[in-house]
C-alpha cells in the first residue's frame, strides 16, 4: 500500500480517504488490484478472426449465421460509435485524454493489413458484442424503452428483469465450475453492471421506496455510476469510467436522501470522484520500473492469483434477488431516464 500511495501528494490522500468517509484505503487498494487482474486477463486471451467464432453451415453457399453475427458487430459497434462521440465532445476532443477511448472505434478494414489480418477478436470481445443482441434488457435500455411504461408494460418488464436474473444465477453457478469460468463469468457479469449500472439502479429504488423517497439527485447518481470526466484537485483534468460497482451501492444510504444537493453532499460526491480519479492513475499512468503497474502485476501473478483475489472479492454479491412492486418498478424507470437521457 505504501508503495501504491508514494507518487501522490499526502495531503490528497487524507482528503481522500478521511477517516469519517465511508471508503477507505482498503477499498481502494482492492478496487486497483481487481483493474489490474481485469487488464491481465484480457491481455492474455486468445484472439482470433471472426471466421474462428461463427459456426458456418455444411452449405459452403449459406452465410447466413455469419451475416447474423456481422450485423449483431455493426448493431454493438453503432453503440460504440456513439459513447466515442460523446466522450469527445465532453473532453473537447482532447487528444490525450481520447487515446484512452481508441478501443472504441472500428478497425479500419479499408487498410491491407487489417484486410488480412481481419478483426482481432477475444471470447471476451465476442460476450461484448453479443450481449446486446442477447440479453433483452440490454437492448431495451440502450433503445430507451424499458423507462417507458408505453413501450414495456410491467409485466414485460418483470419478464425482462426475470429472464437478466436468470443469465446472472447461471453465471454464478458455472462460476464455480472451474478456474477458467470463475475468471470469464465474473469478468461478463462486471461488464453489464458497470456498463449499464442494473444492479445499482434496482438497490436505488429498493432504498427509495423503503425510505418513501420520490427523487434522487441526478448529479450523485451520475457521479456515482456513470463515465467521469472533470478536473482533479491535482490540478489535471481526468476522464474515464466509473467502475467501482461494490462501493456504490454501499454508498446508497450516505448518498441517496430526501434533502437537497448539500454542501457537505458535495464534498462526499468530490471526494469519491477523486477516488474514482486515483483509480483511473494507477491503471494508466503510473510508472514502475520503467514501466506500467498493471504491467508489472501482469509479469509477476498467474491465474491462480486473479482467481483467489476474486473469490474473495466475490463481484457477485452486488446481484440481489428481485421483489417487485409497482412502485418499485416505477421508480426504476425514473430513475434509468435520470441515468440515460439520450439512447446509447
Amino acid at each position: 500500500m505504501q508503495g501504491l500511495f508514494s507518487c501522490i501528494p499526502e495531503e490528497h490522500v487524507d482528503y481522500c480517504f478521511e477517516e469519517s468517509y465511508p471508503v477507505n484505503t482498503f477499498d481502494f487498494v482492492e478496487n486497483v488490484i481487481f483493474e489490474f487482474i481485469k487488464h491481465s486477463y484480457y491481455e492474455s486471451l486468445p484472439k482470433h478472426s471472426l471466421r474462428h467464432y461463427v459456426p458456418y453451415s455444411a452449405d459452403e453457399d449459406d452465410h447466413s449465421e455469419r451475416m447474423r453475427f456481422q450485423r449483431s458487430l455493426n448493431y454493438a459497434q453503432h453503440y460504440k460509435d456513439l459513447n466515442y462521440d460523446a466522450m469527445g465532445r465532453a473532453n473537447n476532443w482532447d487528444s490525450q485524454i481520447m487515446k484512452d477511448y481508441e478501443c472504441l472505434l472500428k478497425k479500419d478494414m479499408g487498410k491491407m493489413k487489417s484486410r488480412i489480418e481481419g478483426y482481432e477478436l477475444s471470447e471476451m470481445d465476442i460476450f461484448e458484442h453479443e450481449n446486446i443482441q442477447n440479453l433483452r434488457i440490454i437492448k431495451s435500455i440502450v433503445e430507451q424503452r424499458l423507462c417507458s411504461s408505453k413501450k414495456v408494460s410491467n409485466r414485460d418488464f418483470i419478464d425482462i428483469f426475470t429472464e437478466y436474473d436468470n443469465w446472472v444465477i447461471d453465471l454464478i453457478n458455472d462460476s464455480k465450475k472451474s478456474q477458467d469460468k470463475m475468471l470469464f463469468n465474473s469478468m461478463a457479469y462486471f461488464t453489464i453492471e458497470w456498463k449499464y449500472s442494473l444492479e445499482f439502479i434496482y438497490s436505488v429504488a429498493d432504498y427509495m421506496e423503503k425510505n418513501n423517497i420520490e427523487e434522487a439527485d441526478q448529479l450523485v447518481l451520475r457521479a456515482l455510476a456513470l463515465p467521469l470526466s472533470f478536473q482533479s484537485r491535482l490540478g489535471v483534468p481526468m476522464s474515464g469510467d466509473n467502475r467501482m460497482i461494490k462501493e456504490r451501492q454501499r454508498l446508497i444510504p450516505d448518498f441517496i436522501s430526501k434533502e437537497s444537493y448539500s454542501p457537505v453532499m458535495k464534498i462526499y460526491i468530490d471526494k469519491y470522484v477523486e477516488i474514482v480519479g486515483l483509480i483511473m492513475i494507477f491503471n494508466n499512468l503510473t510508472s514502475v520500473d520503467g514501466g506500467l503497474y498493471k504491467d508489472w502485476f501482469k509479469r509477476n501473478t498467474d491465474k491462480n492469483d486473479w482467481v483467489s483475489f476474486l473469490e474473495e472479492f466475490d463481484l457477485f454479491s452486488t446481484w440481489h434477488k428481485k421483489e417487485w412492486t409497482n412502485k418499485k418498478i416505477s421508480l426504476v424507470r425514473k430513475l434509468i431516464k435520470q441515468m440515460y437521457p439520450f439512447k446509447f
